[in-house]
């Protein structure tokens, strides 16, 4: 089926969906605050994906059996995600707070498996769930639960760890992403876009504050603030005031990087949705986004500008 590729949109529509992506964002955080306190970097989000779809892949029908700890470690450097050790101690971190299991491999006791864990799981359903939400926010049935949505959260894993767009950001939008708490704070930002000023050098944050950012995710207001320091060193950001009025400004240019780089998340998102459903009940809940076309999506991005 024809695939949405974000190269093919301009930018003002990819901002709509990722404007719209924010919003879910920052719901999907307080479902789940406690649980995204460890996944603060963009690193750990694809050490997550990766995980998920290494076990997935090794327990040949998708259930859950688990792959062994070297071997994920291994893949994530393969990738260029995170060296072994980082790896391996992401997983002894969320192992340590039950969201990663650990068992014993019946076949070589020596072997240590890991896999995440059904709370994990839930979570990571949700989250494919957020980012269709973003996409078709009026295609999802109620009756859509988390066990139709794990499926398609394991086919938007696969296709991210082969996009090389995703996997290796521009430069700046790597700086960001990989600081604490980053995408949490880019979330926020995106939520005070004046639509208006999109396609300008300079796009204002009028009511942006970085005390009520930190509150809202939990972060401290020191963890926000060398963000917004090290951000406007790297002229992603800065301040200004007009009328009097103090202001923040993020970069157009920024944006338009961040927008073609998450744009690419959709793409991901958009094939998975477009494979053949993994069961008949959830091709009957998601019609038309698990066998539409690529227009089915671009005309309502398209059409909030």
């Amino acid at each position: 089926m024809p695939i949405l590729h974000a190269e093919a949109l301009p930018s003002r529509p990819l901002t709509a969906i990722a404007c719209r992506q924010a919003e879910h964002m920052q719901l999907f955080h307080h479902r789940h605050a406690r649980f995204l306190r460890f996944i603060d970097t963009q690193q750990k989000w694809l050490l997550l994906h990766l995980t998920a779809h290494t076990c997935a892949s090794a327990g040949l029908t998708r259930c859950e059996t688990g792959a062994a700890a070297n071997w994920i470690a291994d893949r994530a450097t393969d990738l260029g995600i995170a060296s072994r050790n980082t790896a391996l101690a992401f997983f002894g971190q969320l192992a340590a707070y039950g969201y990663i299991e650990r068992r014993d491999c019946r076949a070589d006791r020596r072997i240590k498996l890991v896999a995440l864990s059904p709370e994990t799981r839930r979570i990571m359903a949700d989250w494919a769930a957020t980012l269709v939400a973003s996409l078709r926010p009026d295609d999802i049935d109620d009756a859509v639960g988390p066990d139709d949505f794990w499926p398609i959260y394991l086919d938007i894993a696969g296709a991210v760890l082969d996009s090389p767009d995703y996997l290796v950001p521009p430069p700046d939008v790597r700086q960001i992403q990989e600081m604490r708490g980053g995408w949490l704070v880019i979330s926020h930002m995106l939520g005070h876009i004046d639509p208006n000023d999109v396609g300008f050098d300079r796009i204002s944050l009028r009511d942006f504050n970085a005390p009520a950012c930190a509150r809202a995710f939990g972060l401290s207001r020191s963890t926000v603030y060398r963000l917004l320091r090290q951000a406007g060193d790297a002229g992603i950001m800065g301040s200004g005031a007009e009328a009097q009025i103090p202001f923040v400004w993020l970069s157009g240019n920024y944006l338009q990087k961040y927008c073609r780089w998450n744009g690419s998340l959709f793409s991901a998102a958009h094939a998975a949705c477009g494979i053949s459903a993994h069961s008949e009940a959830t091709a009957r809940k998601l019609p038309e986004l698990r066998l539409g076309t690529a227009s089915a999506i671009r005309a309502p991005a398209m059409s909030f500008f």
